[in-house]
């Protein structure tokens, strides 16, 4: 398919009688009438062509867009996963560290001033499964 358009003019131009475009025609004579309607029709299609060029072009930018966002959200949840990776791993020594202190009597289960440390050790166990 080619880009090359039909020059309009040139045919408004030059077929202004009742000639025929083609000298090998034998049928009756187009007129100036057939004739304009025909570059109409032509000029009408050209118009429709550029338009769906043109949402052709519309579509491709959404569709980009919509990719660099979808590529933006995939960046952004991987780096949140490995946020919450970090966090489950600080818990995870957190309770360990906590059932390491009571097992070996660093730290008492239930302390003077009412902080239970199993709470705290069970908080940290939940939270990281």
């Amino acid at each position: 398919m080619s880009n090359e358009r039909i020059d309009l003019k040139y045919y408004e131009n030059k077929y202004t009688f009742e000639t025929p475009i083609d000298p090998n025609w034998k049928g009756a004579p187009w007129t100036t009438a057939d004739l304009k309607v025909i570059l109409d029709e032509v000029a009408r299609c050209y118009k429709s062509i550029d338009d769906l060029k043109w949402k052709n072009m519309q579509l491709l930018r959404e569709r980009k867009d919509l990719r660099d966002e979808g590529l933006r959200l995939a960046r952004k949840i991987d780096s949140q996963d490995t946020r919450i990776k970090s966090l489950l791993d600080a818990l995870r020594i957190m309770r360990d560290d906590l059932d390491e202190a009571i097992a070996q009597g660093h730290l008492p289960i239930k302390s003077a001033d009412g902080i239970d440390a199993t709470k705290i050790r069970n908080f940290a166990n939940d939270a990281s499964q």
